[in-house]
């Protein structure tokens, strides 16, 4: 996409598409995500109000790309109104096999970077979560909502591979720990089954700090909904921590309190279908595979100290990851 893609004309051209009549002022056009992918997202003005325009085009290079934009408007459509917690407020909505996807929200205020979050912050974030797999596990859900689906034999190869590669460039890891982290992602079918992972509920995805918003009134909004499946809550939780515990340079989120949170909050929406122990080595678990099979890509874009940090945290890990948590 080029500037021509994200800026007045394309704005107004959305518009159209979508029928929504009003003033654009697009002088405070800010596109906050978008490039050769095929998906732009800009915020903008229309009629006095901040909007945000999620805009992917259709094209045989986009597949994915385009079939978790057409999920992200079809959960908007079909169940913002059903989810117990707050989304931002859809304006318009377009699905065309042609054009691509239009989704128009009203804008919310980007939450805070965890590094200043205070530990109530996690804790109230960890309970909403908890509050919500609850409240949401059982709940009839469309049969476009997808599962989560088990990694496969090309994923474990890639993730072995690429922490080799990170091994070689950053000598970071010893052999011993290299030896037991490539053992594990050789294991990783077998411990996917030898280890429940818990009821299945509606899960977020890609739930972080980034995609946590601010309404008017300092309110959490739950935003980007295209990663949304039918899974076992422990990966949503094990998500948040990974990612604010990479992404501070000092303070560590507080990983205890964030369980005790969640836990509180199952118990507050229907319970948490699972004991204790079950849970703790399920959350283990799913945090650990996390580490080894997704993260690799992303290692390159931490500081020294902050992968350092990583692998001593899959070092630590990989020592209880048939424990509790």
């Amino acid at each position: 996409m080029g500037e021509r893609d994200r800026g007045e004309p394309a704005i107004r051209d959305a518009m159209h598409r979508l029928g929504v009549a009003g003033e654009v002022d697009a002088g405070g056009l800010r596109v906050l995500a978008g490039g050769m992918s095929g998906s732009v997202v800009c915020r903008f003005t229309l009629d006095g109000r901040d909007v945000v325009l999620k805009r992917t085009v259709a094209g045989h290079r986009n597949a994915v790309l385009l079939a978790r934009a057409r999920r992200e408007v079809w959960f908007y459509r079909e169940l913002a109104g059903r989810v117990p917690v707050r989304v931002p407020a859809m304006i318009g909505s377009a699905i065309d096999p042609e054009a691509g996807t239009l989704l128009l929200l009203a804008a919310c205020d980007p939450a805070p970077p965890p590094e200043s979050w205070p530990d109530a912050g996690y804790a109230e974030v960890a309970r909403d979560l908890g509050r919500f797999h609850a409240a949401m596990r059982g709940v009839p859900l469309p049969a476009w909502m997808p599962s989560a689906s088990a990694t496969t034999p090309g994923q474990r190869r890639d993730a072995a591979e690429s922490w080799r590669t990170f091994v070689e460039t950053t000598r970071l890891i010893p052999d011993g720990l290299h030896r037991r982290m490539e053992e594990t992602i050789a294991r990783v079918a077998e411990l996917d089954a030898a280890i429940p992972a818990g009821p299945a509920t509606l899960c977020h995805g890609d739930f972080h700090a980034g995609n946590l918003l601010r309404d008017a009134d300092g309110r959490w909004v739950w935003a980007d909904w295209q990663d949304s499946r039918i899974g076992p809550g422990v990966d949503d939780l094990a998500f948040l921590w990974e990612r604010a515990f990479s992404a501070v340079e000092a303070r560590l989120p507080p990983f205890d309190a964030m369980v005790e949170a969640y836990w509180a909050g199952l118990a507050e929406a229907g319970g948490p279908g699972m004991d204790r122990v079950a849970f703790g080595r399920a959350l283990a678990w799913s945090e650990l595979r996390g580490w080894l099979i997704a993260w690799p890509p992303y290692l390159g874009y931490l500081s020294r100290a902050q992968q350092e940090r990583v692998v001593a945290r899959i070092a630590w890990r990989l020592d209880r990851v048939d424990g509790t948590a």
